[in-house]
């Protein structure tokens, strides 16, 4: 299960949480509710984009070049919860429920997280809320960190994030280090990232690649 503190250490509106009943009262702290819709938000959003957003395709493209998926070990926070979205990609942002209103708390409650999850109603659901759930502030030319501290890592506030990472690829595991091959599948690579960033510029939505180490 996702833990408590490391999700209460975001940028919460505690008072939204409270009015919402997300709230732990005598700590602060997010509750049990809370996380389990922060797992079905994730989770639908996630089939969003992979629908909606052509993440099918891109991560197909991914496959077809041998690379390795990150080890179960190795995966960050947001790898670890992520579903929906193939061997290479998951979603980067935070999300802020409570920024839902009562009603779209009440239909996010009724869904059943191993049912179908692909209707058009959920989908629609996504799409009319997701600008509020990854919202960070108020003001939507403000700029957040998104991990590294590095200006490509720094993204428009309502932006849709995504991450992207793999281990290594295939033609190294167990092999003698070949540079010259390493470098023609890395340009390779950031070729691809290139061309998808120029394609999801119309939908608010970035990739940006993450090394976990």
């Amino acid at each position: 299960m996702l833990d408590i503190k490391t999700l209460s250490d975001n940028n919460k509106n505690l008072d939204l949480c409270k009015a919402r009943s997300l709230l732990l009262t005598y700590d602060n702290m997010i509750n049990e509710e809370y996380l389990k819709l922060y797992l079905l938000y994730k989770n639908i959003f996630e089939i969003y984009l992979w629908n909606k957003l052509n993440f099918r395709k891109y991560n197909n493209i991914f496959s077809s070049l041998s690379l390795v998926s990150i080890k179960e070990e190795k995966k960050d926070f947001y790898q670890k919860y992520s579903k929906y979205l193939g061997e290479f990609f998951y979603l980067r942002n935070n999300l802020y429920i409570e920024n839902l209103s009562e009603e779209e708390l009440k239909f996010l409650k009724m869904l059943v997280p191993n049912s179908n999850l692909e209707t058009e109603e959920i989908m629609m659901f996504v799409q009319n809320t997701y600008l509020k759930v990854i919202r960070e502030s108020i003001n939507e030319n403000e700029y957040y960190q998104f991990g590294i501290f590095s200006s490509q890592f720094f993204v428009k506030n309502e932006t849709i994030v995504v991450g992207f990472s793999y281990e290594n690829f295939y033609e190294e595991v167990g092999h003698e280090f070949n540079e010259k091959k390493y470098l023609e599948n890395r340009n390779c690579v950031q070729q691809q990232l290139k061309e998808i960033n120029q394609e999801l510029l119309e939908n608010n939505c970035i990739v940006l690649e993450y090394i976990n180490n």
